[in-house]
């Protein structure tokens, strides 16, 4: 097995979405840090989107003032030290480390699926099926290809396909409004947003990669 390998089979990733309040980059330890981002207390749970001109938790809006105009999204990668044998030196990453994260393409798919579906129009008597399929080859039924949310439930790979959330199964099929596809890196304005940061965990000993991505849901 070679080094990249071993370090993609043994990779955790998780990803976050702070409220301001968690300052990035780290001001303080990485460990402390990682404490505070995976703890919940600054996880946004809701986000403005559109315009407001009302009044909303003290908040006054003009109709063409958004609430809100960004969602940062923080991907951490923990990642193996290549080099169990010999300490890490935060300041000087191993070769094969760097190496490593340069054959990683990070992408983000942004989608708004409504938390309160509506309801199936009724369906006449008439409508309906009249009876199963027949269980020749030529009635066999075969899966639509996009009756997933791709983004969820992603398709079968040679590694074990990923699980879903349990909270996350009943959007499974769910139709979304794709807000943004993008790769981390292809914004190279001067006013983009995306960062990278690689940390050293003292405690846990892996190294961290932390990919900042950026979402606008009002401009």
């Amino acid at each position: 097995m070679s080094v990249f390998e071993r370090l993609f089979g043994s990779s955790v990733l998780n990803i976050v979405v702070p409220d301001t309040v968690l300052e990035y980059p780290p001001q303080t330890s990485t460990d402390d840090w990682l404490a505070r981002l995976e703890s919940g207390k600054y996880e946004r749970k809701q986000a403005f989107f559109g315009e407001s001109n009302h009044h909303h938790n003290g908040v006054l809006g003009s109709p063409h003032n958004c609430l809100d105009e960004q969602l940062q999204a923080l991907l951490t990668i923990r990642i193996d030290h290549p080099n169990p044998g010999s300490p890490a030196e935060p300041n000087h990453p191993p070769q094969d480390l760097l190496g490593f994260l340069a054959h990683i393409q990070i992408s983000l798919e942004a989608t708004y699926i409504s938390s309160s579906p509506a309801a199936a129009p009724e369906t006449s008597r008439s409508a309906l099926l009249p009876a199963p399929p027949r269980t020749g080859s030529f009635g066999k039924l075969k899966p639509r290809p996009n009756s997933y949310h791709p983004s969820i439930f992603p398709p079968p790979t040679p590694n074990p396909t990923p699980s879903s959330a349990e909270h996350d199964r009943r959007y499974i099929q769910s139709e979304g409004t794709l807000l943004l596809a993008s790769i981390w890196g292809q914004n190279t304005s001067k006013d983009s947003q995306e960062a990278f940061s690689l940390l050293w965990s003292e405690a846990e000993q892996v190294w961290v990669a932390v990919y900042r991505l950026v979402l606008t849901v009002c401009e």
